[in-house]
């Protein structure tokens, strides 16, 4: 008889335990996947005109080539002349 009530007792205490194991696993992955945006970082872009320093910008981007897409983009709307553009 106790060692069936100690069985049940042990069956009981590992159900809530891997009840509580697997919410925190998903509630993990749902944090983990919804914080994508974390890694955009600000850059700070210059355009050169002959080897020079002329216009900067900041732009917020995942990473250098994209920044340096962005400011291209952000440049050419505002009728901006350059020979190249340098992010950082």
């Amino acid at each position: 008889m106790f060692r069936l009530a100690a069985s049940t007792l042990y069956r009981d205490t590992l159900e809530k335990n891997m009840k509580k194991i697997i919410l925190g696993v998903v509630l993990l992955a749902a944090f983990s996947l919804s914080s994508g945006a974390i890694a955009s970082m600000k850059y700070e872009c210059w355009t050169y005109i002959d080897g020079k320093p002329d216009k900067m910008t900041y732009v917020t981007a995942d990473n250098k080539s994209e920044a340096q897409s962005l400011a291209e983009e952000k440049f050419e709307n505002l009728g901006r002349k350059w020979d190249y553009i340098k992010c950082h």
